[in-house]
């Protein structure tokens, strides 16, 4: 392969991972904002369903998103502090 197009398919790879953080960080914000409204809010959610339903579906979908978020970040911070240039 040619140097220049190794060099630009690190320079994608890096953009995707940072907007993919990102999109993740404020995916997180979301889902803690709405289960934390669900417990306490008195406003209305942006989910239609039964309390208990959107109690466990919030949970179980902050802990994914939660996970992602770490593979992503432990990549990224992998990438920038222990790569030799």
């Amino acid at each position: 392969m040619d140097k220049s197009y190794i060099e630009s398919d690190k320079w994608e790879r890096n953009i995707g991972e940072w907007i993919v953080f990102f999109n993740l960080l404020g995916l997180i914000f979301l889902l803690t904002y709405e289960l934390y409204n669900s417990f306490y809010g008195e406003s209305k959610s942006l989910y239609k369903f039964y309390s208990s339903f959107q109690n466990i579906g919030l949970s179980v979908g902050l802990i994914f998103v939660g996970l992602l978020f770490f593979f992503i970040s432990k990549g990224i911070v992998k990438r920038i502090f222990f790569t030799s240039q």
